[in-house]
This record gives C-alpha cells, structure tokens and sequence, in this order.
C-alpha cells in the first residue's frame, strides 16, 4: 500500500508531515467530498464525539474555509487543508458521475441526513469529488484505503472506532 509521505498544513496553518504524524502512531484520515456537502457535515457531526488525536478530516478547501468549518461543525476534531488535493491523489480518491452524484441510494441518504438536521450548501469546491478513509499503521504504511462509491457514502462511527482500536 502507499506510504504516507506528504507534506501539509494543519487547520491552525502551521506546516507537518504526514509521515511524521504516524512514526509512532497510527492515523486515520477521513476524506471530505466539498464543506458544503450534505454528507460532508454529516460524516463530520457522525465522527466529532470521537475524542482521539489519531482521526484527521481532509479537506480539499482552502486554509480559511476549513476552519470556518471545523469552527461550525467540529472545534474539537483535527483537520488538514489540502488544496492541491495530494492526499487525494496519493491515496487514489476520485471524482464521480451523475450516477455517483444523483442515485435513489443517494438521494435517500440525503434525505435521512436532511432528517438529521443537516443541510446542503453552495459547493466550495469541486462538487463531483468522492470521500472515503484510509488507516495508516505507525511508520506510514496505509493500510486499509476505503474510496467511497457514491456521494452518500459515509465511515460510521463504529467502523471509525474499529479502525482506531484495531487497524481493521
């Protein structure tokens, strides 16, 4: 599997290394579609009473829109600004197509995020990017790679939890 040697930015700014982050640690990294995405705040709210350092949300926004939105959805989670979307690249997340975007799959997702209270925004970024998570073991090794195949698809919190307690 990829090694996780990028360099970032956190949501303070400040520069790290992927691959520092996990040499004695593991990470999991969840990958966010656009911050105004129905199914990114949902995904967001679902996985922000985790309370581990280990769980990373990944934005393709800009620095400043990334924490207004951690601001708004989770204060207490730990996001990175990734822009030039090379965690997306490395990592081999996609872009969808209508059927990926438009489905009764995902529609009906939609509506049950609709139902908990969540709402879709204008998109601030690429509207047609797919999310999904990746576990990387301590010393930089991902593990488990999950792209989404669909907009609605969502890591429930306890296959987060999972993840973070077992690295499966």
């Amino acid at each position: 599997m990829a090694q996780a040697n990028v360099a970032l930015r956190d949501d303070s700014g400040a520069p790290f290394s992927l691959i520092d982050e996990c040499a004695d640690h593991a990470v999991l990294l969840v990958f966010v579609r656009h911050l105004g995405c129905i199914f990114c705040k949902q995904q967001v709210h679902l996985l922000s009473e985790i309370s581990d350092p280990r769980l990373m949300f990944v934005s393709h926004g800009d620095l400043a829109a990334v924490t207004e939105f951690k601001r708004m959805f989770a204060p207490n989670q730990r996001f990175v600004s990734d822009p030039e979307m090379e965690l997306y690249v490395k990592f081999g997340l996609k872009k969808g197509g209508i059927g990926q975007m438009l489905s009764p799959r995902v529609l009906l997702r939609g509506l049950s995020a609709s139902g908990q209270g969540m709402r879709q925004s204008k998109p601030m970024q690429d509207p047609w990017v797919l999310g999904g998570w990746v576990y990387i073991k301590p010393g930089g090794e991902a593990t488990v790679v999950h792209l989404a195949t669909d907009a609605g698809e969502i890591l429930s919190k306890a296959e987060a939890v999972q993840l973070l307690a077992t690295g499966e």
